[in-house]
């Protein structure tokens, strides 16, 4: 109870400590201007609580959202995750801007990760899902948290399903197909391949520069269900498609899996192309090793 009366205790002289900021300053832009010079100058733990002051004298949701934007360098110094989780969701929540979102939940867990709150906060965002399942925010950091931090693959794809209906992508989004990308990650993880192939097939024509990629993931679920004649078929696709070109790195594992698939289902001519490809994408030496192996066996098979 003493500490029930301690923690009431805290927050009230908090709230308190904040209500008397507040009268410092005669408008919320003023309190603002003091907060943004001394976070400008780096001094994020006296930036604090001018921010606060400004956000207290203000109704101006943009504002506030302005506001919350500079408190998260403030809050990461603290101790504790609540003030960083209300900055968090009041952006995530409020922000017009899909790509400020997008980098404030992504830097959110990072902070949960390194500070070891992913359990605690997948638990307050499934009590928030709980009591409002119309809450995208949680439904959003839970497809998150279970999917990066907390390894639940089946539960990230059952939420994701969830959101996709509540909140329906947006095909004109490009953020739209990696969304979708995810989710195929999460099926596979989970072990449903057939489910995952289904989707990396439908998204695949769906934007070129990550079609090969995709047709890839397609041709690699399929076989794991042993649909080796759909697996062929997408493996096709694949090697139809403009070549994966976003880095070397993902270009030799793109060319690498794919060759190896193309063996699997007797395109011998092919998968040389792209053994060879992959050869061309990598200088690590264990993986030029086995795939110069992997060619030198494939060439072989093809003079059988």
């Amino acid at each position: 109870m003493t500490a029930f009366r301690f923690g009431i205790t805290c927050g009230l002289w908090s709230l308190l400590s904040v209500s008397l900021m507040a009268q410092e300053y005669a408008t919320a832009r003023e309190a603002y201007s003091v907060g943004a010079a001394f976070h400008n100058a780096g001094s994020y733990a006296k930036a604090q609580a001018p921010l606060e002051a400004a956000i207290q004298l203000s109704e101006d949701v943009e504002f506030r959202v302005e506001c919350y934007r500079a408190l998260l360098a403030s809050y990461r110094l603290l101790e504790k995750g609540d003030k960083m989780a209300t900055a968090v969701d009041y952006i995530l929540e409020h922000s017009q801007r899909s790509a400020e979102k997008s980098l404030t939940q992504r830097s959110y867990l990072s902070f949960l990760h390194q500070r070891g709150l992913a359990e605690e906060a997948a638990k307050r965002y499934e009590e928030r899902y709980k009591a409002n399942a119309q809450d995208a925010t949680a439904l959003s950091m839970l497809v998150e948290l279970y999917g990066q931090l907390l390894d639940k693959p089946d539960r990230a794809a059952e939420l994701t399903r969830q959101l996709q209906v509540l909140v329906p992508p947006d095909p004109k989004n490009p953020l739209n197909v990696l969304k979708q990308a995810e989710l195929g990650r999460q099926l596979t993880k989970a072990g449903r391949h057939q489910e995952a192939a289904e989707l990396y097939e439908k998204i695949a024509p769906t934007d070129p520069k990550l079609a090969a990629w995709h047709w890839k993931e397609a041709a690699a679920a399929w076989m794991k269900v042993k649909q080796s004649d759909k697996a062929q078929l997408a493996a096709l696709e694949s090697s139809k498609c403009e070549p994966e070109s976003r880095n070397d790195q993902l270009t030799y594992f793109w060319s690498r899996q794919l060759a190896d698939i193309l063996v699997e289902t007797g395109e011998y001519e092919l998968a040389i192309r792209h053994y060879e490809l992959a050869l061309g994408k990598t200088t690590i030496d264990g993986y030029k090793k086995d795939t110069q192996a992997k060619l030198d066996e494939t060439r072989r098979l093809l003079k059988k």
